[in-house]
């Protein structure tokens, strides 16, 4: 999602839609706010370019390579 709204410049705010029954409201949105910062962060490591490739050609194989290659650089 991250990468798709990178891809077409959106610019905007981001929604959370949270319903934490057994954690504590304010720790949940929290980590939900630094998983977005961490996708965005991640998506600096990997070729833009060589990603969107393998999305459009549907190689799930070869995508899972990539952003396998994106979380341990």
């Amino acid at each position: 999602m991250v990468f798709w709204l990178q891809e077409v410049g959106y610019d905007g705010w981001l929604g959370l839609d949270l319903f934490p029954a057994r954690e504590d409201p304010v720790e949940a949105l929290e980590q939900s706010i630094d998983n977005i910062k961490l996708m965005v962060a991640l998506l600096n490591r990997v070729d833009r370019k060589e990603l969107k490739a393998r999305l459009e050609e549907g190689n799930i194989a070869k995508t899972q390579t990539i952003l396998r290659k994106m979380l341990i650089s």
